[in-house]
């Protein structure tokens, strides 16, 4: 195994996780919860967008959970099923908000970046 100092790829947590449950990973149950995710992302995202200037304060929120939720899941992986929507949820009020300052300064740009993002996670999902 590659040595790492990152706590999320160390072998001492592949042990784990492969010891402890005995339940199969499918393509199809992965697919699925990649979509919900998205969608989470997509219609978080789109409330953001849509408040304009007043966005601010939910994206400034939306990046601090979305840290503090990625380091609970790193730490207790067990807590993902539950972190894991709101993880989604939290990015995409920031993503939303950075979007809409960024479509601002940038007419055309979020549109091209998040076309081709989402149109190939959909492509790859299908």
């Amino acid at each position: 195994m590659i040595k790492s100092s990152n706590p999320a790829l160390n072998e001492n947590i592949f042990r784990e996780v492969a010891g402890t449950d005995s339940s199969t990973m499918t393509i199809q149950g992965t697919v699925n919860k990649t979509g919900i995710l998205l969608a989470l992302v997509m219609a978080a995202g789109a409330i953001t967008w849509n408040m304009g200037y007043a966005s601010f304060p939910l994206m400034i929120l939306g990046g601090i959970a979305g840290f503090v939720l990625a380091l609970i899941t790193v730490f207790k992986k067990t807590a993902a099923p539950i972190t894991a929507p709101l993880y989604a949820v939290a990015q995409g009020l920031f993503l939303g908000g950075i979007s809409w300052t960024f479509e601002r300064q940038y007419p055309g740009i979020v549109t091209q970046a998040v076309g081709l993002t989402f149109g190939t996670l959909f492509c790859l999902l299908g």
